[in-house]
């Protein structure tokens, strides 16, 4: 979903009522190659923007999905992560 005049992208833009949550999926490109992978200074700056704009914000970087992917073969356990990972993050489902 584009944002300001399409200069900020949400991958999964999620609004319920007053709440507004903005799911990044941040791949390999977006953080850094060693650990602890921290988000690149784009997607820091991009991220306190949306926060500014009103929206909630969640971050799902690639070795979560890497973790995911591995447990492809259990659905349950890959929206409990989900749910753990928004949770953490400050936005309980």
């Amino acid at each position: 979903m584009p944002l300001d005049g399409g200069a900020l992208v949400i991958d999964l833009a999620l609004e319920a009522g007053p709440l507004k949550v903005a799911v990044l999926c941040d791949g390999p490109s977006r953080r850094t190659r060693s650990a602890p992978h921290g988000r690149l200074g784009y997607w820091v700056a991009a991220g306190w923007l949306l926060e500014r704009a009103g929206w909630r914000v969640v971050q799902l970087p690639w070795f979560e999905w890497q973790l995911l992917a591995e447990d492809s073969g259990d659905p349950l356990a890959a929206l409990a992560h989900l749910h753990n990972s928004f949770a953490a993050q400050g936005v309980p489902l």
